[in-house]
């Protein structure tokens, strides 16, 4: 019966070769066109699930404070190298320029005014020390973008909250805006040898687990995929059955990716995904 059966099935698939080898062309050429924007589709945050202790909080902060709703942030740190003079950060020379010059850039760009702020644009707020101190006189609501403990003064925060309603890629545009000014001026002020800069946030931490992402394809075309052909060819010791497994690796690769790429865009699918699938692609097609 069974044998049979594989006689059967083997005479049908010689008999539609040409079909089936057409089908899977066509289906690696729309991979290879959409298919790897499955990678980019994936996303690194979650809304909370219902009737979580998160989802309760969420919900209560967009009760209680509405303008607060659809927001997220980010953070810029600006530190002190050791070779800088032993003042406080904010004390060095060209630090209040930077943070000045920072949000006027931003009132520039996106509008922004820091006495009159708006709770439907998609630029909400900017607060740093000397902004909050220059504009307000608020010293001591100031002091609490300054580090404190055995690190006083030794780094200090700007902190920008913007509406996560807009697109990612106008999001990745105003990290972008914000880390290039800010290394920009540290030039232009003459801090580059004194102050280090960095991002954080939820859209900074995003795009570092995309670039992960990328690097972790890359090591996988570049040396698993390598090294295990390699052990595959001192096996099988033939050309045309080594070709077989590189063949359907590749389709299966960009056939599932495709398969997901639709998928991600109506629901949230892990960042992680397109590597672990990768991984198991590479190993079930070898073994």
């Amino acid at each position: 019966m069974t044998s049979e059966f594989a006689r059967n099935s083997a005479s049908l698939i010689k008999r539609f070769r040409f079909v089936i080898f057409a089908f899977w062309a066509l289906l690696a050429l729309a991979g290879l066109k959409w298919g790897l924007l499955f990678t980019s589709a994936t996303v690194a945050q979650y809304d909370s699930p219902d009737g979580s202790d998160s989802a309760i909080a969420s919900a209560k902060i967009n009760k209680h404070f509405p303008s607060q709703s659809g927001t997220n942030q980010v953070t810029i740190l600006l530190k002190k190298k050791n070779s800088a003079p032993s003042t406080g950060i904010i004390d060095l020379p060209g630090m209040k320029q930077l943070q000045l010059s920072l949000y006027n850039a931003t009132r520039e760009e996106y509008g922004y005014d820091v006495a009159n702020p708006c709770d439907n644009c998609f630029f909400r707020s900017m607060q740093s020390y000397w902004l909050l101190s220059d504009t307000f006189n608020a010293t001591l609501l100031a002091r609490s973008f300054l580090s404190t403990g055995d690190a006083e003064g030794e780094s200090t925060l700007v902190v920008v909250t913007y509406d996560t309603d807009e697109s990612t890629d106008k999001i990745d545009d105003l990290i972008d805006f914000l880390d290039k000014r800010v290394n920009g001026f540290l030039g232009d002020f003459g801090l580059k040898d004194q102050v280090t800069h960095g991002l954080t946030g939820i859209q900074p931490f995003a795009d570092a687990i995309l670039e992960g992402i990328a690097d972790d394809l890359e090591i996988m075309d570049t040396a698993v995929l390598p090294l295990a052909l390699l052990v595959l060819a001192t096996i099988v010791q033939s050309l045309p059955f080594l070709l077989m497994p590189i063949i359907n690796i590749l389709c299966t690769i960009l056939s599932s990716f495709l398969i997901m790429y639709p998928v991600a865009l109506n629901m949230d699918v892990v960042s992680f995904t397109p590597s672990v699938m990768m991984s198991l692609t590479i190993a079930m097609s070898i073994d």
